[in-house]
């Protein structure tokens, strides 16, 4: 009979440590869910903000990248004036619900600025931002709003004084 018992006990100690392990991962799992998709969002825009700057820096046209189109007539017309003058300064969230996301994406042109430009240069960076983050994986547009899986991300892009929002 103590062997029976014996067992009994090691099953309820057991039963015991799986409830604790299960309670932990239902306590713990959906806040590191919802960390990580925040980092995968803020990962994303940085990288796609990299390229833009880049791309218009760069001044160079390339016609396989369809999603930085928009860029084009701005490289185009205004190329002497950006050249090798077109940084992306940073990215911070500005505001964040369960829901959705706001992410504030500063570009800065080094020497004068033309604030002609500068609104031109914010809708097209804007749209090709949208376009470059629509083929990442994870990112979607629904209803003309962009996602990260149940997110709804919003960018605000600035250049020098002037921004925009985004889809």
């Amino acid at each position: 009979m103590s062997a029976l018992r014996s067992r009994g006990q090691t099953a309820l100690e057991m039963l015991f440590i799986m409830a604790v392990i299960f309670m932990g991962v239902v306590v713990i799992l959906p806040s590191y869910m919802q960390n990580n998709s925040e980092v995968s969002v803020l990962a994303g825009i940085r990288s796609v903000a990299s390229d833009v700057a880049s791309y218009v820096s760069v001044g160079v046209i390339a016609e396989n990248r369809t999603e930085f189109d928009c860029l084009n007539d701005n490289i185009t017309a205004y190329y002497d004036y950006l050249s090798g003058r077109f940084v992306f300064e940073g990215l911070k969230v500005q505001n964040e619900t369960e829901d959705s996301m706001t992410v504030l994406v500063k570009f800065k042109t080094l020497g004068e600025s033309n604030s002609t430009v500068d609104k031109e240069l914010v809708g097209a960076v804007g749209e090709a931002m949208v376009e470059s983050l629509k083929e990442i994986r994870g990112f979607g547009e629904r209803d003309g709003k962009l996602y990260y899986g149940g997110i709804e991300v919003v960018l605000n892009v600035s250049v020098n004084d002037e921004w925009g929002e985004f889809p």
